[in-house]
């Protein structure tokens, strides 16, 4: 489940609400999603290294039938600390992308119902991805790994279609991640 008011492991992060989607480019500061989102577009692009990004058991829901790649939950491109949490992200093209991004941390999110994919690592290397349900009804990857991306981990994770990294994270059923069940898709955001 999604815990409501988690705290931060970073405490010199300055905290800030928002209750709209943004382009987040302030270093040091951690985000706090002070509602659910519903939006017809790319909702939280990060511009900046060295961010938390606390959904705070909040919803980031696409309102379109999105049938893109092009659009998505969460954007990190160039980027690098980043941190999302304790979320749902839920009918977007993808829920989450990471591309040439490293050292970000992806923990306690639900991403269901992405078009194109739940989350998608490109060129993106040393990246930890844990305790998150990725359980797209939609056929697609929940996980989907370029072959340039290496060093990713994550344990705790529940996905059923992976394409894994050039270094074969995630490989194994059981060990790297479990499945799906059907109670997993039962919680919807």
């Amino acid at each position: 489940t999604v815990n409501k008011g988690s705290q931060s492991f970073a405490s010199r992060y300055k905290k800030k609400q928002i209750g709209s989607c943004a382009v987040l480019n302030e270093s040091y500061i951690q985000y706090v999603l002070s509602k659910d989102l519903s939006v017809d577009a790319n909702c939280i692009t990060v511009g900046a290294d060295n961010i938390i990004i606390d959904l705070n058991g909040n919803s980031i829901m696409n309102s379109q039938s999105v049938q893109s790649s092009g659009i998505y939950g969460i954007l990190i491109d160039g980027y690098d600390g980043i941190t999302i949490q304790n979320g749902c992200i839920q009918n977007f093209g993808i829920g989450i992308k990471l591309a040439n991004s490293n050292g970000n941390t992806i923990s306690g999110m639900h991403i269901n119902q992405n078009w194109a994919g739940g989350i998608e690592l490109e060129n993106s290397s040393g990246n930890n991805i844990h305790n998150n349900v990725v359980c797209n009804t939609v056929p697609t990857y929940d996980l989907n790994c370029d072959g340039t991306s290496t060093g990713n981990n994550g344990t705790g994770n529940k996905f059923n279609d992976t394409i894994a990294c050039s270094d074969s994270w995630p490989s194994e059923v059981g060990v790297d991640y479990e499945l799906c069940n059907s109670t997993d898709f039962e919680f919807m955001c």
